[in-house]
């Protein structure tokens, strides 16, 4: 299983990446085909190629940026973050 992130907000802490990384460590050595991505409210997802995502993790609060027919048409889960961020 392969995992990407297309970037890490400013906001974070430091030491953001490096643990957010050792925390899906263990999911990289999956055999699964397919891969994870990680996106932040800058994403463009017209620019990501989906043919092989399995998930896409937003931590956001909602789908503002991802367009309503990308959302509806996912053949793939999209988790968000928690509302109280909205």
């Amino acid at each position: 299983m392969k995992i990407s992130r297309t970037s890490i907000s400013p906001y974070q802490n430091p030491n953001f990446q490096e643990r957010e990384r050792k925390a899906l460590s263990e999911f990289e050595n999956m055999e699964n085909e397919g891969e994870i991505l990680i996106t932040n409210t800058l994403t463009d997802i017209s620019l990501i190629d989906t043919k092989n995502l399995r998930l896409i993790i937003h931590p956001n609060s909602g789908y503002d940026n991802f367009p309503i027919g990308f959302v509806k048409g996912a053949d793939f889960p999209i988790v968000i973050g928690n509302e109280i961020r909205a």
